[in-house]
């Protein structure tokens, strides 16, 4: 199942061709501590050989659907079908770039001036300078301040809630805001406050209220504690 390519994280050099043998044992030692592993910002090959690896549920906490964006943080369809397949779940990411193709666009054009900014903050963090997660997302905020993307609707993202439900199920989709570190939000679902609106755009694309309580948390609940239950 493991592909041939060798990327490991969204944007690095090939180094490994998914995960390290450091790697492999790190997840099977966090399973076995009853700690859920999540691959949301890893690359194709990297979520693969994790699968292979543990052979057990997975998350992918912000991730949306590659088909509705073509975005490489986003997932394709075979590789929903493949966590759902191991009874893992894919929570949608709102951020619009992730979202909207158009926003994906602007968002690649106006990152320009900010990766040397990325690239300095990875290598301390790579040195052992952590720098605090407020400070780097007001920093970066600031650097796009004026330079917004283009409107997106909250219709967008349930579109991806919805792709993702025909492609793995409703017991295997949940909501990934990712509201703690994003710039950027969709017109109409700025903030937990708007989780009704998204609540009510769910019950008009026709999903039971049975199912939106999957999505909306039950899910990750249950992974949860499957990941409690399996540890040893």
């Amino acid at each position: 199942m493991r592909s041939a390519a060798v990327r490991t994280r969204i944007g690095d050099d090939p180094r490994h061709g998914g995960l390290s043998d450091a790697g492999v044992k790190l997840v099977r030692e966090m399973r076995r501590r009853g700690i859920l592993t999540d691959v949301s910002h890893v690359s194709d090959d990297a979520v693969l050989h994790v699968l292979d690896a543990l052979r057990g549920p997975v998350v992918a906490s912000h991730s949306s659907a590659r088909a509705r964006c073509d975005h490489p943080r986003n997932l394709s369809d075979g590789l929903v079908q493949e966590i759902a397949r191991r009874g893992g779940v894919v929570m949608a990411n709102s951020y619009p770039a992730f979202v909207d193709p158009e926003a994906a666009r602007a968002n690649a054009r106006r990152l320009e001036p900010v990766l040397p900014v990325l690239a300095e903050i990875q290598a301390a963090a790579s040195a052992g300078d952590d720098p605090d997660p407020r400070q780097v997302h007001a920093r970066l905020e600031g650097l796009l301040k004026d330079q917004a993307l283009p409107p997106v609707p909250l219709a967008a993202y349930v579109d991806h809630l919805v792709h993702l439900v025909e492609v793995a199920g409703e017991d295997h989709v949940g909501v990934g805001t990712d509201f703690d570190g994003i710039t950027d939000t969709l017109d109409g679902f700025a903030d937990v406050s708007r989780f009704p609106a998204l609540v009510e755009a769910l019950l008009d694309r026709g999903l039971p209220a049975a199912a939106i309580k999957l999505i909306l948390g039950e899910n990750f609940l249950r992974l949860l504690a499957d990941a409690e239950r399996r540890a040893g």
